[in-house]
């Protein structure tokens, strides 16, 4: 059952991901938040949004030095991938956070957890198990040593030098900034919303927060 789940998983994550961002994306258009202080939890979800998404963006840019042109070919065990085997999907799930936050809008922000949740695991299951079947024995002692998700920072190690694929690295900087443009736009969302330009058919209640 669980191979069967992997299987479609991996078969159809494009799809899967463009319906969620499309179902999440209908939903900030279409709703807005109902308390009425609302600058008080603008300033709260503004700042906390707005750090977890720099915080997001500056992960993955570390962790693609060492990874960009490495996946699956090479096991790289450095710099963040020395203390947890998924930097990339770590900072990610912060920066979606980050996007939830930013939307005022606890209903997608709960959506982006629990989808978040539920999603990831699977696709992470099945790159481990790709990765046993390339590297064997030294992913398998990798695992035993580095947290799958969780990092622990007391492991870091950080090499004095370590080569770059430049080309590769430059995509996975685009991918990063797809963060920020992705901030910009809820900004911009935001003000329409605030400004009454774009309508909105209900609000979250209250009772949500």
């Amino acid at each position: 059952m669980v191979s069967d789940s992997l299987y479609f998983i991996k078969k159809k994550r494009i799809i899967l991901s463009r319906l969620i961002v499309v179902l999440i994306t209908a939903i900030f258009l279409f709703t807005d938040h109902s308390w009425k202080d609302e600058f008080y939890h603008f300033i709260i979800f503004q700042s906390i949004g707005g750090f977890l998404v720099a915080f997001c963006i500056l992960g993955r840019l570390w962790s693609a030095l060492y990874i960009a042109g490495n996946k699956t070919k090479n096991l790289i065990t450095e710099g963040p991938y020395s203390m947890v085997r998924n930097p990339l999907y770590f900072f990610s799930f912060f920066g979606a956070i980050g996007l939830g936050l930013t939307t005022e809008n606890l209903l997608i922000l709960c959506l982006i957890v629990v989808l978040f949740m539920i999603y990831y695991p699977f696709v992470i299951i099945g790159e481990e198990k790709r990765l046993i079947e390339v590297h064997g024995d030294e992913f398998l002692n990798y695992m035993k040593h580095v947290p799958r998700f969780i990092p622990n920072f007391f492991k870091l190690k950080e090499p004095e030098f370590y080569n770059v694929n430049i080309k590769k690295y430059k995509i996975a900087f685009v991918d990063a900034m797809g963060f920020f443009a992705i901030y910009i736009c809820v900004q911009i969302v935001n003000i329409l919303h605030a400004a009454k330009i774009m309508p909105t058919f209900f609000s979250i209640p209250k009772c949500f927060f």
